[in-house]
């Protein structure tokens, strides 16, 4: 149903808006969105569609993260707001980030982030034989699930995307704090 299908595209991008202004951390989902977007654009044109609707969830997407910037900017002025970001990713990338830069170990981090923060904190594995049991028929089931189930446009969706954030929690972010694979 090519309603529905903008309507959620629609929601997508004003939620990819907002949550761009929450935490920027979340850009990589820019490149699902890109996608996404092609593969409508692609099947609106076999279908001979000439109808520009399209263009809304792009429109959406760039109110919303003006609305927010223009929302930051206003408060503390341009040039302040840009040294504070750059600041901000000085100090991230280089000093205290936990990104690969700063704990360069590759193998940890992969230990880290799929033992500790998925495993452990994500599904409640920890200390205790049957709380590792319940961890591991937890993953399993999932695994079977989606192994099963066909992929629909938006599970295809949800999987897809999860690659280029994976890849920037592996690389960027602070495994020492679970939030930041929050998405995961």
């Amino acid at each position: 149903n090519p309603k529905a299908k903008l309507k959620f595209l629609i929601g997508a991008s004003l939620a990819l808006g907002i949550g761009l202004g929450v935490r920027l951390a979340y850009f990589p989902h820019l490149v699902l969105w890109a996608w996404v977007i092609s593969l409508c654009r692609k099947q609106q044109e076999r279908q001979a569609d000439k109808n520009k609707r399209l263009a809304y969830p792009f429109l959406v997407l760039t109110a919303t993260v003006f609305v927010w910037l223009a929302a930051q900017v206003s408060i503390t002025g341009l040039s302040a707001f840009a040294g504070e970001g750059i600041n901000f990713l000085r100090g991230h990338f280089q000093n205290w980030g936990g990104t690969l830069l700063t704990q360069p170990n590759l193998i940890h981090r992969f230990k880290e982030l799929f033992i500790q923060d998925i495993l452990i904190h994500g599904l409640g594995a920890g200390n205790g034989f049957l709380r590792l049991l319940l961890t591991f028929f937890i993953a399993l089931s999932i695994l079977f699930y989606r192994l099963k189930e066909r992929l629909d446009f938006r599970a295809k969706f949800l999987l897809y995307w999860l690659a280029p954030y994976l890849g920037w929690v592996i690389l960027a972010q602070n495994l020492n704090n679970p939030r930041h694979i929050l998405l995961v």
